[in-house]
């Protein structure tokens, strides 16, 4: 439903013309069972895009800086499906949670939701481990589409065992 309305027309506005709300006249697809990690600093960012995937059916948690998202996913990912992660994070950056789940050998797709378009900031970010990378501002229907595409691979490598 979020990806449906590109258009916004279903997004009420504020006088900025910034969504103050994910409503959505059609019902969501539902996705029981998976869940979405948020790592944003940024309260309205953190809850447009929470607001969004819970209407198109996520179960999604926030975590605002580092300590609580390396908190969150501790020792094991199992509760986590996806983990969308800011890069600049109040306590530090966000390469830092990425790090830590690679070198725990955690396969948890990534996607990268940050400011930073240089490009040798998304080859850094890649080459960390992330699994795509998304400049702000985003389309919301670009951001479901890539999160259905990562659980949909995640999903099919986990079903293969030859992977």
């Amino acid at each position: 439903c979020w990806a449906a309305r590109a258009s916004g027309s279903a997004f009420p506005r504020n006088p900025h013309g910034v969504p103050t709300t994910a409503r959505c006249d059609a019902p969501a697809t539902r996705r029981t069972g998976v869940n979405v990690l948020i790592v944003e600093d940024d309260a309205r960012i953190a809850s447009f895009v929470d607001k969004g995937l819970r209407a198109e059916g996520y179960v999604t948690e926030v975590a605002s800086s580092v300590k609580e998202a390396v908190a969150f996913v501790g020792p094991s990912t199992d509760e986590v499906d996806l983990m969308l992660l800011d890069l600049g994070l109040p306590d530090g950056a966000g390469e830092e949670v990425l790090v830590h789940l690679r070198e725990r050998g955690s396969s948890l797709p990534v996607i990268v939701l940050t400011a930073r378009g240089e490009i040798a900031e998304k080859v850094r970010g890649l080459e960390l481990g992330a699994n795509d990378y998304i400049t702000k501002p985003f389309s919301p229907r670009k951001l479901v589409e890539r999160i259905n595409q990562l659980l949909g691979q995640a999903v099919s490598e986990k079903q293969s065992p030859n992977s």
